[in-house]
């Protein structure tokens, strides 16, 4: 049993390098898309909450303008 020659164990070692960056990098990939979605979602709810906030302080205003007078 003799190992393969020098040419082809390079290559392995190239190929299975490469399989394991790329996998590497397709969970970092996938993990850095997963925060992004996250964070935009967060955003999201924070501009709901402050649109909320808005409208019940212009309702507040035009209701204790009436209420006053």
């Amino acid at each position: 049993l003799h190992s393969p020659p020098p040419s082809v164990q390079s290559r392995n070692s190239i190929v299975d390098l490469f399989t394991k960056w790329s996998a590497w990098a397709g969970i970092w990939k996938r993990r850095k898309k997963e925060k992004k979605r996250k964070e935009k979602k967060r955003k999201e709810k924070r501009r709901e909450e402050k649109r909320r906030e808005e409208k019940r302080r212009e309702e507040k205003r035009r209701g204790g303008g009436v209420n006053c007078s």
